[in-house]
């Protein structure tokens, strides 16, 4: 285990490099920041995430409320669960979780060991522990894993009342925190500990550190790594594609009428017909668009960083870093107003870029498709709606279980005695017709595709010559449901 004053590097390294060296090992990799306001800075985060091998992003202060689309903070490779402050603007709190781990407010690892992780914001005037303590306790007794991260607002460097009726909390509830250096330096006052990590089983955290995160915020950016296997994100990851751009439609109609389609009429279950007909499909779109894999590209950095800008950015937090540690007034002076200058250099070249590159994404000459796409990415349309994580099975079924009482369904019943007396033998079911399976297939626009990288738009060039077979395979299987 390593604190901030162990290996990892002087003040001035590269945090990048810092971070990869780091967080290179197949175990669960966790940061922590506190922007001061995520999306002023979402771009340098993209940039400070891209091409780490890390599972977990906690963020707090976030300064989101529910105006704030999830597309204008997104981080590609990313889910993102938030908790924004309501009714008061500041504060908040979010968590970068890596699509690799399922989640759902609590990740898993690969091997099914079940770890909490959480992150916290507490405001500097909050002296009541009492929610802080309850979730904490539940979190240490549900849990053999949990790491709990953010900014408490709780100096540990100072002997007070409050920071004591912490430390006793978090001894209470089986947590143990490893931090012991400043992580928090506002200028003209004393450096404070107050970005914490607390941890259940210390002997698991197997690294640990911080490291100033630049000119945009006070606080130091925590980071480490808790020995549980999981996938090593950084790795290079595959996916299986089928390319239809250079698909010749004559030749693919050419093959489709060459298919035995006639053998399908003597298959007597529908289950088998189905298999033979996904057979024919698969062996055209193998011929004429084979199944290739391709590398997935990991790299969130914004498409308009240049290399120039980085330097500037690198220059810029050097000076930054240089200036709060010198202790020589003049010389602390003279790296503040270089820091200045860069500052402002990386503001201004950072606005032009971001401007070109919403004049080339916003091109009217665009397809649609892609128009809309980058719009998307601008937060300016909605966001999918999903179903709040705060509906339980047991609300549902509350609900529901309540629309009819038992008073109702008795006046049903009476109201309806005659209806048994017309129990309907059997249903009859007309053929379906080839234009009706013709139409139904053109109806459907989605794009998504199935295991064998196919979608159902892309049959509709074969569809003309198993359109006979697709009727007589839908038919009995519409009667025999």
């Amino acid at each position: 285990m390593s604190s901030a004053s162990g290996s990892l590097g002087g003040p001035h390294k590269n945090k990048k490099i810092v971070l990869k060296s780091a967080l290179n090992e197949s175990i669960f990799n966790f940061m922590h920041i506190n922007p001061g306001s995520i999306k002023p800075h979402i771009d340098e985060i993209k940039m400070l995430v891209s091409g780490l091998n890390l599972h977990v992003l906690a963020i707090s202060e976030t300064w989101l409320s529910n105006q704030h689309n999830n597309n204008l903070i997104n981080i590609p490779g990313y889910s993102i669960k938030r908790h924004d402050r309501i009714k008061k603007r500041g504060g908040g709190v979010a968590l970068y979780i890596h699509e690799t781990i399922r989640s759902k407010i609590i990740a898993k690892s690969h091997e099914g060991i079940k770890l909490a992780i959480g992150v916290v914001y507490n405001p500097p005037n909050n002296n009541r522990m009492d929610t802080l303590s309850r979730i904490l306790q539940e979190i240490s007794t549900k849990y053999e894993h949990a790491i709990v991260l953010g900014d408490f607002n709780i100096n540990l460097l100072m002997n007070t009342p409050k920071k004591n009726k912490f430390v006793n909390l978090i001894r209470s509830v089986s947590l143990e925190c490893p931090s012991i250096e400043p992580s928090n330096f506002v200028p003209n006052k004393t450096p404070s500990l107050i970005d914490l990590i607390l941890v259940k089983q210390l002997n698991l955290l197997k690294r640990f550190s911080q490291l100033p995160l630049g000119s945009y915020t006070t606080h130091d950016l925590i980071f480490g790594s808790y020995n549980i296997a999981m996938i090593n994100k950084n790795k290079i990851m595959h996916k299986s594609v089928r390319n239809f751009d250079n698909v010749c439609s004559e030749k693919l109609n050419a093959a489709a009428i060459k298919q035995n389609w006639n053998t399908i009429y003597d298959i007597d279950d529908v289950d088998e017909q189905v298999n033979y007909f996904n057979e024919l499909i698969l062996e055209l779109m193998n011929f004429f668009c084979p199944i290739k894999i391709c590398k997935v590209n990991n790299d969130c950095r914004p498409d308009w960083l240049s290399d120039k800008l980085l330097q500037l950015i690198n220059a810029r937090n050097f000076f930054y870093e240089a200036a709060r540690n010198q202790k020589n007034a003049t010389e602390k002076l003279f790296l503040k107003q270089q820091f200045i200058k860069l500052r402002n250099s990386v503001n201004v070249m950072k606005r032009n870029l971001k401007r070109k590159c919403l004049l080339k994404r916003m091109d009217v000459n665009l397809p649609n498709t892609i128009l809309w796409k980058n719009l998307n990415t601008f937060g300016v349309t909605k966001s999918k709606s999903t179903i709040s994580d705060s509906f339980s099975s047991t609300d549902f079924n509350n609900y529901f279980s309540s629309v009819f009482t038992p008073s109702d369904i008795d006046s049903f019943c009476d109201s309806n005695e005659d209806l048994s007396n017309d129990v309907i033998q059997e249903l009859d079911f007309e053929n379906v017709t080839n234009d009706e399976v013709f139409n139904a297939l053109n109806l459907i626009k989605t794009k998504a595709i199935g295991e064998d990288g196919i979608s159902i738009c892309r049959l509709n060039d074969a569809h003309k010559f198993s359109l006979k077979a697709l009727s007589v395979t839908r038919h009995p299987w519409i009667s025999k449901s």
